[in-house]
């Protein structure tokens, strides 16, 4: 054996013997190590539950902002709606005014072809003449009846 190692064991005995202060003083850093240790572990833990808050914060106020974004899109969509609405209301309305009138120029060329017409049977009893004594005035009858009438023919039916 070797003198350093005989001190070794003597000093341990006699630490030992005089109440074990290298003991207990070993057995408190120890301890003092494991608790700076679960400190840092505890730090560490509080820093990430920090940071997975202040993310849940913000996803909360993603999500707030998206729901007030979709309820501005879909009052948006209901206005539209209620405008192509009132477009369909009103181009209705034009189509139906549209046919309207279509009717009513159909009607008036009808009307303007029976008057070409009875324009042509009457050229021939008219006069081109301005001062004519023999011009005798022509009445049109209804335009429905396609018959017309002169003053001669309503004179010779009176007697």
């Amino acid at each position: 054996m070797d003198g350093m190692e005989i001190y070794t064991i003597i000093n341990s005995a006699l630490t030992l013997i005089c109440g074990g202060g290298w003991f207990i003083n070993w057995r408190a850093k120890k301890r003092k190590e494991s608790a700076e240790a679960r400190q840092t572990e505890l730090n560490a833990t509080i820093t990430e539950q920090d940071m997975y808050q202040q993310m849940l914060k913000d996803v909360e106020e993603h999500n707030e902002r998206l729901r007030r974004f979709n309820a501005e899109v879909s009052e948006e969509c209901e206005q539209l709606r209620k405008r192509v609405s009132e477009n369909e209301t009103k181009l209705r309305e034009q189509d139906n005014m549209i046919r309207e009138q279509e009717k009513k120029l159909t009607a008036q060329e009808k009307k303007m072809a029976l008057l070409e017409h009875r324009l042509e049977l009457m050229t021939d009893m008219m006069c081109g003449k301005a001062n004519c004594m023999q011009r005798t005035k022509v009445f049109l009858s209804p335009i429905d009846d396609d018959s017309f009438t002169t003053r001669k023919d309503k004179n010779q039916t009176e007697e």
